[in-house]
């Protein structure tokens, strides 16, 4: 989050924003069994400028060692693993997944429910040992994805009809002959009685502007989530307007008359609030305590 998560990170402030030499930019890990990778993906504007982009990375992360944290960096960073973390409790099968997979990495069969209760202090000292420990350029590794040359492709081709006949010559030597077998257990498993399930039931109010609300409140996570239903959708587009109604959504965080959209989705990011409109639609996700 700090790094390259959202439009209030560090790369994207100087990248896309103010130097404007990457059309995008992107942090994000992938945890593995024995590892996990910080991966940072950008497409830049111009192939030449991609010495001085990793340069521009590299300054970041060693910043980030030498002189810390800038105002509301940390805050808003754990706050967004705080609503990552709460929409984990809000899915059973999430939940199974991360506290197998941290049972194994750590021991703690209660890793995730208390892993982001440390002091926010300790939590960016954590951040700083790691960025010291591990994101330096002697164990970086970059890939670049570029334009085939037109006199590669013909060549390119060939390897990939190759490919295709080995797969269809794998494929081919693999052709069932017999028939599939009949079910064995289908007849004689019982199902278990149904005992019922009891959805939550919504109390319904209606405001003085008309609009009607729905509210049920959940006890499991502090955050809240708001979704406003508008009777206004797409095919309320005019005919020679088709696609206004998308348009007018995708600009709404683009800036306004009071907020620029930089400032907009750092004043969003910086309470981990997550706002998304459609036709006819708008969401809205954040932590209780906002």
């Amino acid at each position: 989050w700090i790094l390259g998560h959202g439009k209030g990170s560090r790369l994207h402030k100087r990248l896309v924003d103010d130097e404007q030499c990457v059309t995008s930019i992107a942090a994000y890990h992938i945890d593995l069994f024995e590892h996990g990778l910080i991966v940072i993906l950008y497409e830049p504007k111009n192939v030449k400028d991609i010495p001085h982009i990793n340069a521009a990375i590299q300054q970041e992360m060693s910043d980030i060692v030498l002189n810390g944290f800038q105002p509301g960096e940390l805050e808003r960073a754990v706050k967004n693993a705080k609503m990552r973390l709460y929409y984990t409790f809000e899915d059973f099968q999430a939940q199974a997944s991360d506290i197998a997979k941290y049972y194994v990495a750590t021991g703690d069969p209660n890793y995730i429910f208390n892993y982001l209760d440390n002091p926010i202090d300790e939590i960016g000292g954590q951040v700083i040992d790691l960025c010291k420990t591990y994101l330096r350029a002697s164990v970086m590794h970059e890939g670049v994805l570029l334009p085939l040359d037109e006199k590669e492709k013909v060549f390119w081709k060939e390897l990939q009809d190759q490919s295709d006949a080995l797969d269809e010559k794998v494929l081919s030597s693999h052709t069932r002959t017999t028939e599939v077998e009949p079910p064995s257990h289908t007849q004689s498993m019982a199902p278990a009685e149904h005992k019922g399930f009891k959805f939550p039931v919504a109390t319904k109010i209606i405001l003085k502007n008309g609009l009607t609300a729905l509210y049920h409140h959940s006890s499991i996570t502090p955050k809240i989530d708001i979704v406003v239903d508008f009777k206004s959708k797409s095919y309320y587009d005019p005919e020679n307007k088709q696609g206004l109604c998308s348009f007018m959504n995708r600009m709404l965080v683009e800036g306004t008359k009071k907020y620029s959209a930089d400032r907009l989705a750092r004043a969003l990011e910086s309470r981990a609030i997550t706002f998304k409109a459609a036709p006819g639609s708008m969401y809205m996700s954040m932590l209780r305590e906002d």
